[in-house]
């Protein structure tokens, strides 16, 4: 019996492990929330919460999936349906992908210079950039 519980304690410890370095070591990328439900499940102040996404990462398709994590209520918030969520995703299996919510620090303005494919409005068109100001010291 205590065998069987240590042999499951050590697999959450190594889904914990793997997640933490595909966090370090993952593709960065964004996804978009598209469904969200609550397993039931609860550990101190977190909610297993499962969410369907559409992954959006670098050079590769787009792609759906579902992520399984504990969030606190606080986070919950964060990842409503129609929000953006950062992401990693394991560079050998690019559809084994893990929240990477305290990445979220990240200059608004670097994100909104993205074009609309990388999820971001895209910077100004050609025609709303004002063009240089003539220098008039070069006519002489």
């Amino acid at each position: 019996m205590i065998g069987r519980l240590r042999e499951l304690f050590d697999r959450g410890g190594a889904a914990r492990a793997e997640a933490d370095r595909i966090r370090r070591e993952g593709i960065v990328g964004r996804a978009s929330v598209i469904g969200t439900s609550g397993t039931g499940r609860r550990r101190d102040d977190r909610f297993e919460t499962e969410l369907r996404v559409e992954v959006l990462l670098p050079r590769r398709r787009r792609f759906e999936t579902t992520i399984r994590d504990w969030l606190t209520a606080a986070e919950r918030k964060r990842v409503g349906i129609g929000q953006s969520v950062p992401i990693a995703a394991d560079p050998a299996q690019p559809g084994h992908v893990v929240l990477l919510l305290d990445a979220d620090r990240v200059d608004p303005r670097a994100i909104a210079a993205l074009g609309p494919i990388a999820g971001g409005p895209g910077g100004p068109r050609v025609a709303d950039v004002a063009p240089p100001p003539i220098d008039p010291t070069l006519d002489a």
